[in-house]
């Protein structure tokens, strides 16, 4: 069925199953100008310097100069296209071993935007620094608190009961974007321990006692695990859904570093379940016949 016809005379309308389509087609040659200018971060040649969802931009420039012209593409095709980027919501981070400070200010237009420790962009906080690191404090805070609206409420369940909740209403908020994270030791480690306290507190064990096996026989893997696992998903899924993958491993020489990586990722699976094994060493093949 065909509705009345409308007029829609300013910008798309909220919730319209054609307005990501729209958008998206309104907003490419943003994207086309910015990899004309040729000032953006590059893998091989391979452009990198913009990240695009929905309306929320990320530009990505190894120098100042180059983030300023960037900038300046963006105010100007939002003056002929009737755009207004809000320098309010718009912040700058420097990462890198070389960073000296102070920063000279950027500017989109006549607004200046200001640099941040921290940025928070779909759900996960960044923070500067010598590398590009992840803030998983964020998550923890979240994970406990999402912990004690549960537990605290249903003292009397079970365990499965407690189990099943801490699976499907918690555990998501640590995983939340794990796969395409690359994790520092320490992150691992700190996502570890909250997901061992709440084990904890459902059976009732002190803090210096492990919980490893207990996951084990409840059908869990522990913390480390999971991230490899959903690493190693990533990793496939990427492979399967875009075609230029296999460019970027030539280029990054992925073909010696790679094995690498994902045969210590099947030596680790190799001690966990052996249910996973076999899908596991299926993936696995296919990575070494990729690469």
């Amino acid at each position: 069925m065909f509705s009345m016809p409308f007029v829609v005379r300013s910008g798309v309308r909220q919730g319209g199953i054609l307005s990501p389509i729209l958008f998206n087609v309104y907003v490419n040659d943003l994207v086309n100008n910015l990899v004309d200018k040729d000032c953006g971060c590059h893998v091989g040649s391979v452009f990198f310097g913009c990240f695009i969802y929905a309306d929320d931009i990320i530009l990505l420039s190894p120098s100042l100069i180059g983030l300023q012209a960037m900038l300046d593409v963006c105010a100007c095709y939002g003056n002929t296209h009737d755009i207004i980027f809000n320098s309010k919501k718009s912040v700058c981070m420097a990462v890198g071993k070389s960073v000296i400070a102070p920063l000279p200010s950027m500017s989109i237009g006549d607004d200046n935007i200001s640099w941040v420790k921290s940025l928070k962009y779909l759900g996960v906080t960044f923070v500067d620094g010598k590398y590009f690191k992840v803030d998983t404090l964020v998550l923890k805070r979240k994970f406990y608190a999402a912990c004690n609206a549960v537990l605290s409420k249903l003292r009397d369940a079970s365990e499965p009961v407690l189990l099943h909740l801490l699976r499907t209403k918690c555990l998501p908020i640590l995983l939340y974007s794990l796969g395409a994270m690359q994790l520092s030791s320490k992150n691992v480690r700190d996502l570890s321990v909250a997901w061992n306290d709440a084990y904890r507190r459902i059976f009732h064990y002190a803090r210096w006692e492990s919980v490893k096996e207990l996951m084990y026989f409840c059908g869990d893997l522990d913390m480390e695990h999971l991230y490899n696992m959903h690493r190693w998903e990533f990793m496939i899924d990427v492979r399967n859904k875009f075609s230029y993958c296999t460019i970027l491993l030539e280029q990054l020489e992925f073909n010696n570093s790679g094995l690498h990586h994902f045969s210590t990722l099947y030596r680790c699976y190799s001690r966990t379940h052996s249910r996973i094994k076999a899908a596991v060493l299926c993936k696995f093949t296919e990575v070494v016949t990729l690469c």
